[in-house]
């Protein structure tokens, strides 16, 4: 199972608690050199009977774009968040729709029972890892096109591939036959999914570890896995149109910003004001760096180009109780509206633990402080990002906890406590502006459960 764990490191966006088991989009790395999987482009003469082909990708203009997001890494599209789930002894594609909160099965056979590899929503059977079988695949909207990705690893049926079809799962077809792995199953996780027009490209690194660089050809299916050099690029924090830029601390405290090209398959390092220690957070969006920087007892928001000078867009309020917030994660802007998370330190161990969210307007620099409702201990936090879309939030806004005891794979025990928790749909800026109302999610299993690792 993926786990989250708390850390006190800047620059670690969304350093959270929770292994949320719904489902998480997970893919192990892949080999050090080129895989060629069968060419299986979308044909005609290859769709199920009166199905319609895929469409396209977005246009290949180079543009990156980033295809998942939050906690459950799941994918965005025009009608809501795409992503795969549990459902009895499958793991199926699946869309929370944006319109009414409904979870739905992407399936179009009439009268289908969603129980077989005949269901053209499936993806795969759990077989003995139960909610964890999910960890394993990915779906990812992309313009017109979907992409259904399951990864092999030591612990799964040692089957995957790549499918593609239209949004509401129709047309579906192989492009390829095997997306193959060579690390331990759950060892290194997806850093990011991302998409420039021409290819799909999956980030796999684990923080100081390998990194690897998957490319998957849209229409041959050919897989190619490069190793990055000098390990992880750090915490992934937005785009600059033609690179994912990465936010990364350094063993002596400071930081950098690096820049992947993914049809490179090359990082290299930005001059840039987001290098200073006192930086605690940063984002990017359409050529804009935006960063929570402390000079002496205040926050301030600044926001700018890379290099140069940033502005000072806004100021954060102080914490309550005069602790001094040692990270912070940013995302958006939505509607020119961005989350700024504030990380504390634990007064039981030490670690930083998000408690203060606010919602800054950055053409005003108005500051609205969030409710917080999550609680796991003493204190409340803000509510889980479980995925962000363009203009929508898929909020956990509060969960009642009971204990259990699982046995992984391997027949390890772990005791956790198990949280069935409430989510709701939200629009963006009305969500950070402190108004506008939400809709309650409704899940295909009736609840949402959460796994807090002991």
């Amino acid at each position: 199972m993926k786990r989250w764990t708390k850390q006190t490191r800047a620059g670690q966006a969304a350093c959270l608690t929770l292994a949320l088991c719904l489902t998480l989009s997970l893919g192990g790395c892949g080999p050090q050199t080129e895989t060629e999987t069968a060419p299986s482009a979308f044909s005609p003469e290859t769709a199920a009977p009166g199905s319609e082909a895929p469409g396209t990708a977005a246009a290949g203009d180079g543009e990156i774009r980033i295809l998942s997001s939050g906690t459950l890494h799941a994918s965005a599209g025009e009608e809501g968040f795409y992503l795969p789930q549990v459902v009895g002894d499958a793991v199926l594609g699946t869309v929370v729709d944006f319109a009414t909160g409904e979870q739905r099965v992407l399936c179009n056979e009439p009268g289908c029972t969603h129980d077989s590899p005949d269901c053209g929503a499936w993806l795969r059977s759990t077989g003995d890892l139960g909610t964890q079988a999910a960890d394993s695949c990915a779906l990812l909207r992309d313009g017109d096109v979907l992409l259904w990705l399951v990864f092999d690893d030591p612990l799964s049926e040692g089957k995957s591939y790549a499918d593609l079809s239209s949004p509401d799962g129709s047309g579906r077809t192989r492009l390829a036959d095997s997306l193959p792995v060579l690390c331990p199953a759950w060892s290194n996780w997806p850093n990011g999914f991302f998409s420039d027009g021409e290819s799909w490209y999956f980030l796999t690194s684990q923080d100081g570890s390998d990194a690897f660089l998957s490319r998957l050809d849209p229409d041959t299916g050919a897989l190619t896995v490069t190793q990055l050099p000098d390990g992880s690029p750090g915490a992934m924090i937005g785009t600059d149109g033609g690179s994912v830029l990465f936010w990364q601390e350094r063993p002596d405290g400071s930081r950098q910003l690096l820049a992947l090209d993914p049809a490179a398959a090359r990082v290299e390092a930005r001059d840039s004001w987001l290098a200073g220690r006192d930086v605690l957070g940063a984002a990017a969006s359409d050529g804009t760096i935006y960063g929570l920087v402390r000079q002496g007892e205040n926050l301030l928001l600044q926001a700018g180009p890379a290099e140069g000078e940033p502005r000072t867009v806004a100021e954060l309020p102080a914490c309550p109780d005069g602790a001094q917030a040692v990270a912070a994660s940013l995302a958006g802007p939505f509607e020119n509206t961005l989350m700024v998370d504030l990380y504390f330190p634990n007064a039981d161990d030490g670690a930083s633990t998000p408690a203060l969210r606010c919602g800054v307007e950055l053409d005003t620099g108005v500051c609205h402080i969030l409710e917080a409702t999550w609680q796991t201990g003493a204190e409340p936090e803000p509510p889980l990002l479980l995925a962000a879309g363009e203009d929508t939030l898929w909020l956990a806004m509060t969960h009642s906890p009971t204990e259990s005891v699982t046995v992984d794979p391997a027949g390890t025990p772990s005791r956790q406590e198990t949280s069935t928790a409430r989510t709701v749909l939200a629009r963006a800026a009305d969500y950070l502006t402190g108004s506008g109302e939400t809709r309650p999610v409704t899940t295909l299993t009736g609840d949402f459960t959460a796994h807090i690792p002991r």
